[in-house]
């Protein structure tokens, strides 16, 4: 199954700062709050780390742009593009508290 598989079938499509992700990490996944959300606005910027990037408080993972997401957890601030989250727990969910982000 496609991360865009994984994306469409969860419940919470749209990310936003605070929200708690699984990301593909090489050959493991790694996990952390979203602390910053980037929107590219070049070809040549895919992370969306030049200063022309759009930096958003939230974003539709479906509309499918270039960009990425800087997260936290217990072992440091790590980055990732959109197409490598495999999973959303929205902040404002149940499910959220009780997220274990050493999992």
């Amino acid at each position: 199954m496609s991360w865009k598989d994984i994306i469409k079938n969860a419940p919470n499509v749209t990310i936003k700062i605070g929200d708690w992700v699984e990301v593909k990490s090489g050959s493991s996944t790694r996990s952390g709050i979203i602390t910053t959300i980037g929107i590219s606005m070049s070809e040549r910027d895919p992370a969306a780390e030049d200063s022309t990037a759009a930096k958003v408080e939230s974003y539709y993972l479906p509309l499918d742009y270039k960009g990425a997401i800087s997260y936290t957890n217990d072992t440091g601030q790590w980055w990732s593009y959109f197409h490598k989250i495999t999973k959303v727990i929205s902040q404002d969910s149940p499910e959220f508290q009780e997220v274990d982000e050493n999992e």
